[in-house]
């Protein structure tokens, strides 16, 4: 079995294609745009992305932010959605910290999205004892023996 690790060698001669979505993304001057790669298992999508940083990270007057974000780390999670904006609070506070630009901006969104997961859990809290229905929490940990 091969295995499936993203490079930024450029094996599958995705450099021509990676640069022109690089030069895409600049020229839209900031404006919103969608870029889709899709493809089946291990045709090279990570790569990909990788090759498209790369070519953005060669650009003069480079301010583009590039968050990376697993989502295979977090398959089964209830609220995946909550992760993906603490990934990308937590990269805009570490960014804005290293540019000097925006700390306190980046820093209270990230303050926001936890206020939301705490929110989100007084929430469920309340709607559970307003019902009159029993609140528990669930632990997959067993106690041990004493």
């Amino acid at each position: 079995m091969w295995t499936d690790n993203e490079t930024e060698l450029d094996f599958l001669n995705f450099t021509g294609v990676a640069d022109t979505v690089a030069e895409i993304i600049v020229q839209a001057q900031g404006d919103p745009i969608s870029i889709g790669v899709s493809g089946a298992w291990g045709v090279g999508k990570s790569s990909m992305i990788r090759l498209i940083r790369r070519s953005l990270d060669r650009r003069e007057n480079n301010d583009f932010v590039f968050v990376e974000f697993n989502a295979w780390l977090y398959q089964g999670y209830d609220d995946a959605r909550a992760a993906l904006m603490e990934v990308i609070a937590t990269t805009l506070t570490t960014e804005a910290e290293k540019r000097k630009k925006g700390v306190e901006k980046a820093k209270e969104f990230l303050q926001r999205i936890n206020w939301f997961r705490v929110a989100k859990l007084v929430a469920g809290s309340a709607v559970s004892l307003s019902l009159g229905m029993p609140n528990f929490v669930y632990s997959s940990r067993l106690p041990s023996p004493s």
